[in-house]
């Protein structure tokens, strides 16, 4: 049975900010990240293994979300496009 940790328990194993491992969950670049309801969950086994690989980007996971779609590019005006 899989071992699953928090993202506490994640940062504190890694040495980084709660944030900064929320974000990598969210953008798909951190092993073993699953969302269950509204939590985050990473299974223990996956995650040691992604940072055995030096903590390459997961490519079954869900991409980055690109600056341009989470703003609209303004024009000369200062209107949006």
């Amino acid at each position: 049975m899989p071992q699953f940790l928090t993202i506490q328990e994640v940062a504190d194993l890694v040495r980084l900010g709660e944030r900064t491992v929320y974000t990598l969950a969210r953008d798909g670049r951190i092993g073993g990240a699953t969302k269950i309801g509204n939590q985050w969950r990473f299974d223990r086994d996956e995650l040691f293994a992604w940072l055995k690989s030096g903590g390459a980007a997961q490519t079954s996971m869900r991409p980055p979300k690109s600056a341009t779609s989470a703003t609209k590019r303004r024009s000369k005006t200062g209107r949006r496009s």
